[in-house]
């Protein structure tokens, strides 16, 4: 949920009507803005590594994204047994022409998410010129603290659709894998 502002008519500020037309599209790109913020926790995945669409009181799904560029950035919190990481992908209805995901977390199957060789080199990418960029990465989760994980990309869109977060457990485990409140997804129309 963003902001909307109200366009002037051109021509009401100033008296070329130049400087209201100047105002418009800056407005618009203002709105462009869409960010979209988990309120709660997912309910927990168990025992499945099948990504599905993000749930829950606040899903990071519903996302819709005009024709143009869009800078995608996401934060994802999340927790489970070290045996079972997380596993995310990203959807999109539309159609792109091009499409890049790259993200940043701790590497998959390492014993702790805070320290250690393998706490923070996990580096994912993906691309895809198709409709969708649905490689899942993987990352760890360590059965005692929050993993912190940052994505980021850019969807070159020319069929309008609808962006969503998908996730699973990386390796199927018994003890529940979640998705945390305060995980967010943050996209901006660039051109």
């Amino acid at each position: 949920m963003g902001v909307t502002l109200t366009l002037p008519t051109p021509g009401d500020i100033g008296t070329s009507g130049v400087w209201g037309t100047t105002l418009n599209t800056a407005i618009n790109a203002l709105n462009a803005d869409t960010f979209k913020l988990k309120t709660a926790d997912a309910t927990g995945v168990i025992s499945n590594t099948t990504v599905a669409d993000d749930t829950g009181a606040s899903p990071l799904t519903g996302i819709t994204l005009g024709v143009g560029t869009w800078d995608i950035s996401c934060v994802f919190f999340a927790t489970g047994n070290a045996a079972g990481d997380i596993k995310i992908a990203w959807a999109f209805s539309g159609t792109t022409t091009s499409a890049y995901r790259g993200g940043q977390g701790p590497s998959a199957g390492a014993t702790s998410v805070l320290t250690g060789a393998t706490a923070g080199d996990r580096n994912a990418g993906a691309s895809d010129t198709g409709t969708t960029i649905t490689a899942g990465a993987i990352y760890a989760t360590d059965g005692t603290n929050t993993t912190m994980i940052l994505e980021r990309g850019v969807l070159v869109v020319t069929v309008s659709g609808t962006f969503k977060i998908q996730w699973a457990q990386g390796t199927s485990n018994g003890a529940a894998t979640t998705l945390k409140a305060g995980s967010y997804v943050k996209a901006t129309q660039v051109a």
